[in-house]
């Protein structure tokens, strides 16, 4: 999406108000305003934005996570979203591929996130981006109950 008005960039303090206000919209984990915020401090974290001058568009938050010594650091995806006037327009695949891009550049070995077992298109869009099922955590979620499948993406080989 070349011609696309909304680059990615660094998640930014003025955003955290519009992404509160979109992960409800779309029904997303329940973050306050001061999660937003505290995250933005946080070292380990990983947010990026997709917007253009007036709007967010869409933005993904996830943290590295210091694994053994063999694979040194995994991320884990927390949390995704994308305007619903927005989505399948390529914004959350270009989010997903920056993040995953800039997991490569901190020697990232595996990408982690849950997902909703009845999400059945967010299942979809991330095995095709190469994600994998690596187990299900049984009635992990609520309002409304559902499970949880683990899914992984394998950045680097030993």
């Amino acid at each position: 999406m070349a011609d696309s008005p909304f680059t990615i960039r660094p998640f930014a303090f003025d955003d955290c108000g519009h992404a509160l206000d979109l992960a409800n919209s779309l029904g997303l984990s329940p973050w306050t305003l001061n999660d937003y915020r505290e995250e933005l401090l946080r070292d380990d974290s990983q947010m990026l934005a997709a917007a253009n001058q007036q709007e967010l568009a869409g933005f993904i938050i996830g943290r590295l996570v210091p694994t053994s010594a063999a694979t040194g650091v995994d991320a884990e995806i927390y949390n995704i979203g994308v305007c619903r006037s927005f989505q399948r327009s390529g914004i959350g695949s270009r989010l997903l591929g920056e993040f995953i891009d800039l997991c490569r550049t901190k020697h990232v070995y595996a990408v982690w996130l849950e997902v909703r077992a009845l999400n059945c298109g967010a299942v979809r869009f991330y095995k095709i981006h190469g994600f994998e099922e690596f187990t299900v955590r049984p009635c992990f979620y609520r309002d409304p109950a559902d499970d949880a499948i683990v899914m992984r993406l394998t950045l680097k080989r030993q």
